[in-house]
């Protein structure tokens, strides 16, 4: 656009001072005479400058709009040269190879799209939309519930007739003492939604209520791009004679073998779901050592999935909060009969964390004072000397990513055991306290998305650990299972067959240790800080996720232990490596369940 206003400006430039130029000659002439009132011979004259302005404006338009083109087809493939010119490790292969599906270059709609903000009036539109508090004003106390409903519109102010959009919804106290609390969300599928509050004190709350994707943008990313596989690369690196050389690897349920490729499958941990790398000449599958994710090629990858669309993924159309509806919310005072109060809150009586227990249909707990309150079960911070005590002789054993790692550095602090640090501990660690007589195994499982090497050696799978604790003699141990947060670019498929396998594993170790306390912690959110981190990390996702091992797991000897709303409503920025505090709320519900056990 700035081309074609450049040629435009300097062509009608040109053309008036042609015009200009004409009649001062003219008027030279004709000694100042009026031009075309006197002179009738000079209309032929006229005419044909006429024409020449046509012709003249005629060409300047081709030429500004030939300009016009040529500069966005220059600056598309800018674009590109910039996406597809990885800088990490280059495997030998070309990648082409790999990528099944040819990249699409961005259009000049897509473009312009994106530099008018990313603006589409069909998607639901968080500047229009409206929530209203469905609930009596005279009925909103302390220790009841209240609710609310999402009215969803597009761009152009229509009230949407379809669900599928993906909101959070949470109510702060920021007056002494805080208090904070996420909303569960039903989707009528009608274009509302109903939001439902536990309600924690008394007192002035702030409402938020926060569109993360529209429901376009839902689609896409259940549809097409959790579906498709290939969508995370890692580079395997191979030792030959002291050379080393990287390969390009996968996981997928649909590779083939042949001379070209290894496969590193484990049927009794990923059944049909294999690792897949391409094979270099005379080197042997047997040789790999490493792997190291490739974070230019997954982000190609994503943004190749993602195409013009990638609009939908940007600040305009991602986690924007709700403005119209009220801000504050005021809660009167009110105590139940059965129910004791504990600060400012009201806490209902709840069943211990040992037992079976549904989620509340409102809130899952809320955060006071720095304090998580499960509206669960009945949690209890103990002692140090009850922790000790609980944990004396057992073998403790936690296995999943970074997430549950920070359970073990938690636990050294809540004991009053000075925690550290050893070799290669990132990926897996043993530990032994000899005051408690407590053992503490951590590991990592494979396909670890990490920017550094990882030893394939020191990283072992969930169901593998769980089988070899069948051959001990004893059964003094407790289990803790987190596998969540590096599957989100895996297909569904794939993860579900993955956490089906784990639950076989689960109650093989059951069958012959009835006792053994076994804990799944699930998802949480996190922060994003890029465009592709929105896509391949999306919170949508990782919610199914947490969704899914719920689903699995329940009815299982397991006990699952949902974190999600605790994380969502801590009044920091949510992180996928958390603070202290939650960390320790987190360890707190944990040791409830197994101290009750």
């Amino acid at each position: 656009m700035n081309t074609f206003r450049y040629v435009g400006y300097y062509g009608y430039n040109f053309v008036h001072r042609t015009v200009a130029e004409y009649r001062r000659n003219r008027a030279r002439e004709t000694g100042g005479r009026r031009l075309f009132a006197e002179h009738p011979s000079s209309r032929h004259s006229w005419s044909w400058i006429k024409k020449r302005i046509t012709v003249l404006t005629f060409i300047s338009l081709l030429i500004s709009g030939i300009i016009c083109i040529v500069s966005t087809h220059w600056q598309t493939s800018k674009v590109e040269m910039k996406i597809s010119s990885p800088r990490n490790f280059q495997p030998i292969e070309t990648r082409h190879d790999i990528i099944t599906h040819a990249h699409r270059p961005l259009t000049v709609k897509s473009m312009m799209q994106l530099s008018s903000g990313g603006v589409d009036w069909r998607l639901t539109n968080a500047s229009l939309s409206t929530y209203k508090i469905v609930t009596h004003s005279k009925d909103i106390k302390a220790a009841g519930n209240v609710t609310m409903l999402i009215q969803s519109k597009n761009g152009k102010d229509e009230e949407l007739r379809t669900g599928g959009d993906f909101w959070l919804a949470i109510i702060y106290w920021t007056s002494t003492p805080k208090a904070s609390c996420a909303g569960k969300i039903i989707d009528h599928n009608n274009g509302t939604y109903t939001v439902n509050f536990h309600v924690v004190r008394p007192g002035l709350a702030q409402i938020h209520v926060i569109l993360v994707h529209p429901r376009k943008a839902v689609d896409l990313l259940k549809t097409q791009i959790w579906r498709t596989e290939k969508r995370i690369y890692w580079l395997g690196k191979y030792d030959l004679d002291g050379e080393n050389y990287w390969s390009t690897c996968y996981v997928s349920r649909e590779a083939e073998g042949g001379e070209d490729v290894c496969l590193y499958g484990n049927p009794e941990a990923l059944g049909e779901t294999v690792f897949v790398c391409r094979k270099q000449h005379g080197v042997s599958c047997d040789t790999m050592t490493h792997t190291i994710v490739n974070q230019d090629l997954t982000k190609h990858r994503t943004l190749e999935l993602v195409g013009e669309k990638i609009y939908y993924f940007e600040k305009a159309n991602y986690w924007n909060r709700l403005t119209n509806g009220p801000k504050i919310l005021y809660i009167k005072s009110e105590l139940g009969s059965k129910k004791r109060r504990k600060g400012s809150a009201v806490v209902p009586l709840l069943p211990p964390c040992n037992q079976p227990s549904q989620s509340p249909s409102s809130s899952d707990g809320y955060w006071l004072s720095e304090q998580w309150h499960s509206l669960v079960c009945h949690v209890k911070e103990l002692k140090v000397a009850e922790i000790g005590q609980c944990l004396r002789g057992k073998h403790l054993f936690i296995l999943g990513d970074s997430t549950l790692r920070q359970w073990v550095n938690g636990l050294h602090t809540m004991m009053g055991v000075q925690y550290v640090k050893q070799d290669n501990d990132k990926f897996n660690s043993d530990r032994y306290i000899e005051a408690l007589d407590l053992n503490i195994t951590f590991r990592f499982h494979p396909q670890v998305i990490s920017g550094s090497p990882v030893d394939i050696n020191t990283v072992e799978y969930e169901v593998d650990i769980l089988d070899g604790l069948m051959d001990s003699d004893s059964c003094h141990f407790i289990v803790v299972l987190g596998p969540w947060a590096h599957f989100s670019q895996w297909t569904r498929e794939s993860y579900i067959e993955r956490l089906l396998l784990l639950k076989l594993g689960v109650e093989r170790l059951h069958e012959k240790c009835p006792d053994v306390p076994i804990v799944v912690k699930g998802s949480h959110p996190r922060e994003h800080d890029t465009i592709e981190s929105i896509i391949y990390g999306s919170d949508f996702i990782l919610h199914e996720l947490g969704s899914y091992l719920q689903d699995i797991f329940s009815g299982s000897e397991a006990w699952f232990l949902n974190v999600w709303e605790m994380v969502l409503s801590y009044p920091k920025e949510n992180t996928i490596h958390l603070p202290y505090q939650i960390i320790k709320q987190e360890l707190n519900m944990f040791l409830s369940h197994v101290c009750h056990h």
